[in-house]
């Protein structure tokens, strides 16, 4: 379906599972990803009786592009919208990277509209060869060919066993990349610009009252370990979770550890 946000725009929603519970699930994508990025984790879910909602940011792939940089907090007010639209006066959230930074800063400014998170990958503080990478990122969206773009930020978020395992797959994906539209990664750089001008938000942890699971990838090399334990610092009520053999892409890397954990986590939360 398609609900406007406040500005007018498009942001594509799916709504699946048990549409009726009155507990929600909902996923928040990574800075380069779509909805389909979580069919794998989200089916635990759907069949544990959980409503699932997943959307597309705008400037994402399925929503309509942005055309100016945006920040977390129109981003959080557009899920609250969502949430408003589909009548969910609280929902668990779980977001990867990008999304869990978003989710951070709605569960920090609507506190009692986040019933229990997780943030995977994520950071609430930045520093200067993140900024650097990001940046980089913004450079080859400018190239033509697409793969050398794919290739080009590959490297510095998937771990080296998924690499050497899923290197041909990988292949495909970034002769993929060509079929993309342009607008795709015209409003890649503004989300990259987001996450530079607005993901430095540590002191706002304390505002954060919500059960919270903080996992990452032991080698993830764009958002590394000490920004998740910053985060799980300072959220008072939180889990800590270091995932073994895996990079920045945990959703894709370490699928089955991850949803053993996410699904252990909000059944505690849920009974």
């Amino acid at each position: 379906m398609i609900i406007k946000n406040q500005f007018g725009l498009d942001m594509y929603v799916e709504v699946s599972g048990n549409v009726n519970s009155d507990t929600t699930v909902m996923f928040l994508n990574g800075v380069m990803a779509s909805v389909s990025s979580w069919n794998d984790i989200k089916k635990p879910f759907e069949k544990l009786g959980f409503r699932v909602v997943c959307h597309d940011f705008v400037g994402q792939l399925k929503s309509n592009p942005l055309t100016t940089v945006y920040s977390f907090e129109m981003h959080a007010k557009d899920v609250i919208h969502i949430m408003d639209t589909l009548q969910i006066s609280s929902a668990y959230l779980i977001g990867t990277s990008y999304g869990g930074e978003i989710s951070i800063k709605l569960a920090s400014l609507y506190p009692d509209r986040v019933a229990g998170m997780a943030v995977i990958n994520s950071v609430s503080e930045t520093d200067a060869l993140m900024i650097a990478t990001v940046n980089h990122w913004k450079k080859l969206c400018d190239i033509e060919d697409k793969e050398v773009f794919f290739w080009g930020m590959a490297t510095s978020i998937y771990g080296v066993s998924y690499m050497e395992k899923f290197f041909d797959t990988m292949a495909i994906r970034a002769k993929a990349m060509n079929q993309l539209p342009a607008s795709y990664f015209s409003s890649l750089k503004f989300l990259i610009d987001t996450f530079v001008q607005d993901a430095n938000m540590t002191n706002e942890l304390v505002n954060v009252k919500c059960p919270t699971l903080v996992i990452c990838g032991e080698d993830d090399r764009l958002k590394p370990v000490k920004y998740s334990q910053i985060i799980a610092k300072n959220i008072v009520n939180s889990e800590f979770l270091l995932i073994v053999d895996c990079g920045h892409v945990t959703i894709f890397e370490q699928t089955e550890t991850l949803v053993s954990a996410l699904v252990g986590f909000f059944l505690k939360l849920r009974r």
